[in-house]
């Protein structure tokens, strides 16, 4: 896929980096000068100068930072909250800075210096921890910690080396407190707990600074940016609506005619040739006088069993793709519905209430992690996407809630080793996942949580899976839909953004 940009989590990057110095004989202290080079480059041109280092390779990056500055007649003043063992790479970049003896360094070790005294600078640099921390933060090094955010808070510029410190380098999580930056400056490749939250929310500005080390052509997790159409398939020229697939949609019924709208207008706004609605009567008339373009079935629903099999699988023979389950309700008519899905052979993407007929099988004959996957490996078929946000996610597993936010990059990990479909897990960073790899999804914002935002997820889908492969269709629309509301938020804000809003903004976003 175009513009994909590799990710790797702290553990990865370890691995990576020690091979690749292995392999190409780089020495490490070469990589710490050019990563110090990145950091000088990045620093405010203006502005006192203070450098909180740690004792490992992080806080030697920020003594190499403090040389460089010397070099060039900046000052600065180095603080080391914790004295003790420290890593070779540490004492090398100590030794040569003590030996340059710019008298416009100043060091303070141990309790020489203060917390409060980094109120005097203004401009802060984080090189406590790296990506390596795996332990809450404690003693002095906390105590920093919350003085670099009470002087972000007053309007300093707080650098973060790598990642911001106290931040989980492959979950995003906070281990304990976390400086919030201003700007980060990570090495050679963005990590996966730079993108997940709340470490996305507390790197800032994010720049990737390449010190020598070769970036991997693929990797299992990844994002990508740049302008959504670019990812969109082409059109040519002599192209007709046969070209671009006939996409069935299952959803709506009488109390919930706004699914179908919004999943029904996603699809045609996203391209598809043509939308043939399945829905009950009133949901199917709704849909007809907002969406002139559809062609409406009613569900029959008083049809015996063996009949409205026949009748759905005659219906759903003439899509190249399905989008099921949005405003569905529940009941023998909806598992109906859900049947026919499943029997549905060609790609297709079951949302909301499909999702909950599906947990409520799994309810019946499952109840470990293992065997729920089992019996979704068995029953949908490798074109399948699923898109769950976290508490149909939590119905689908048997695993509560917390315990998901908890595990959450272990079980996408589980999943992309265990599943033959492809999941396309809603949230602050929508992941989707599947056994070709982890897409982390960059685009989006709180705007976004609002009622009907999946429902226009799901119409985006099923259009693209009538012309792309389902990981790819999957990507890609997670990322046009984060567009979307992005665009959308821009223009309006997003304490008032619509669903609506977002199939407003396709006609913009695409070519």
């Amino acid at each position: 896929m175009k513009n994909r940009t590799p990710l790797m989590t702290a553990k990865e990057m370890k691995r990576f980096e020690e091979a690749a110095i292995g392999e190409q004989e780089i020495p490490s202290l070469v990589l710490m000068e050019r990563a110090g080079l990145a950091l000088r480059e990045a620093l405010p041109k203006n502005g006192r100068v203070a450098i909180v280092c740690g004792r490992g390779n992080n806080g030697a990056d920020g003594v190499c930072l403090a040389r460089l500055l010397g070099e060039t007649g900046r000052g600065c003043a180095v603080f080391f909250p914790e004295e003790g063992r420290e890593t070779p790479e540490m004492l090398h970049q100590k030794k040569r800075l003590m030996q340059s003896n710019f008298p416009e360094i100043r060091c303070f070790f141990g309790q020489q210096g203060t917390p409060a005294a980094l109120d005097a600078y203004d401009v802060i640099v984080d090189a406590l921890f790296g990506i390596g921390l795996s332990r809450p933060v404690e003693g002095a090094a906390r105590d920093y910690i919350l003085a670099m955010n009470s002087c972000r808070e007053r309007g300093a510029f707080v650098l973060a080396v790598d990642i911001p410190s106290g931040v989980d380098g492959g979950s995003g999580k906070v281990l304990g407190d976390a400086v919030r930056a201003t700007r980060t400056v990570t090495f050679s490749v963005e990590k996966t707990g730079l993108v997940l939250f709340p470490g996305r929310e507390l790197c800032g500005e994010l720049v990737t600074a390449p010190i020598g080390l070769p970036v991997p052509e693929k990797s299992l997790w990844y994002c990508f940016g740049g302008a959504p159409g670019a990812l969109m398939p082409k059109r040519p020229a002599d192209s007709h609506k046969g070209t671009y697939g006939t996409v069935a949609v299952m959803a709506g019924c009488r109390e919930m005619p706004g699914a179908a709208t919004l999943c029904t207008r996603a699809a045609y706004r996203s391209g598809a040739g043509i939308v043939r609605l399945l829905s009950e009567a009133e949901a199917a008339e709704t849909v007809r006088r907002t969406v002139p373009e559809v062609i409406a079935q009613t569900l029959p629903e008083e049809l015996s069993e063996e009949a409205f099999r026949e009748w759905a699988d005659a219906e759903l023979s003439k899509a190249a793709s399905l989008a099921a389950g949005p405003g569905l309700g529940s009941g023998r008519l909806a598992e109906r519905c859900l049947d026919a899905a499943l029997r549905f052979e060609k790609p297709k993407v079951l949302d909301a209430d499909a999702l909950n007929g599906l947990a409520g099988r799994l309810n019946a004959r499952a109840a470990s992690l293992p065997e729920r996957l089992a019996l979704l490996n068995e029953w949908l078929s490798p074109n399948t996407v699923l898109t769950p946000h976290k508490k149909e996610l939590s119905r689908l597993l048997g695993v509560p809630v917390p315990e998901l936010a908890e595990r959450w990059t272990e079980l996408l990990m589980l999943l992309h080793e265990s599943i033959r479909f492809v999941m396309v897990l809603k949230d602050a960073c929508t992941a989707v996942v599947s056994s070709e790899g982890i897409y982390l999804n960059r685009s989006g914002n709180s705007g976004m949580a609002t009622g009907g935002s999946g429902d226009v997820l799901t119409g985006i889908l099923g259009a693209l899976l009538a012309v792309l492969p389902p990981k790819e269709a999957a990507d890609c629309a997670a990322y046009l839909h984060g567009c979307l509301g992005d665009a959308a938020a821009e223009r309006g804000g997003k304490q008032s953004l619509m669903a609506s809003d977002l199939i407003a903004m396709l006609p913009e976003l695409l070519p």
